[in-house]
């Protein structure tokens, strides 16, 4: 089954093919097919499957094999572009599940080697993807290590607030899954930043009511600031 022309299009858009001439892939979109997964549905990714998934409706999890959270996939995002030179082989494999309906499509290593080989953009593009990779890992890694839940939690504002606001898609619940921490923790956190008049919150956002001061309460717990420079 071929691409409909709207999938066709969302490929067409991917991270991966940002100011590239949309005419010279579309031979390459009107070969590759459609994969669905159902909401809840897992889909584990192995290095033997060799391929690069392409999301072009719904959205996914990238978790590890006990639910912990690692980051979500949004259309337009790849995933499994880390293993395409990779030599290392992962202790634990993690897995796909879509959190709703989702589509995806798929293009193989050798396919990918080929574009990368070809377009000088394609290339620039999949590196900075890695490199954004990178960062979120060392976010991850540095939030997962934090001293004390409330220093995870402010990590992750100071990482993501937009004119002093983060606004929770998942609610808190799904905050508490990203920081790997129970419900309760989490509130005793937020809790702890309210006292000191550091954030405040309302329905499915957090509202951070002075940058520095919480920049200045994680440098000043932690031993690693540089990444959140």
């Amino acid at each position: 089954m071929a691409l409909t022309a709207k999938q066709e299009s969302k490929f067409l858009e991917s991270s991966l093919f940002v100011g590239c001439e949309k005419d010279s892939l579309r031979g390459l979109a009107q070969i590759v097919m459609p994969h669905s997964l159902f909401k809840g549905e897992v889909l584990r990714v192995t290095r033997e499957q060799e391929a690069v998934g392409f999301l072009l409706s719904g959205k996914l999890e990238i978790c590890n094999l006990h639910g912990v959270l690692y980051y979500n996939i949004c259309p337009g995002e790849c995933v499994g572009m880390e293993d395409l030179f990779s030599e290392v082989t992962p202790v634990v494999e993690c897995c796909v599940r879509a959190k709703t309906n989702s589509i995806l499509t798929f293009l193989t290593h050798q396919q990918m080697r080929e574009l990368l080989q070809e377009n000088r953009q394609i290339r620039e593009n999949y590196l900075t993807m890695l490199a954004n990779q990178v960062h979120h890992s060392l976010n991850r890694l540095q939030q997962f290590t934090a001293p004390t839940p409330s220093i995870a939690l402010g990590m992750y504002l100071l990482q993501h607030e937009t004119e002093g606001l983060v606004r929770l898609t998942d609610g808190f619940a799904g905050l508490a899954r990203r920081l790997n921490i129970s419900r309760a923790t989490l509130y005793r956190s937020m809790a702890e930043l309210e006292q000191m008049q550091i954030i405040s919150h309302f329905e499915k956002t957090i509202a951070v009511l002075d940058v520095q001061r919480l920049y200045g309460y994680v440098q000043s717990q932690s031993d690693i600031p540089s990444i959140l420079e």
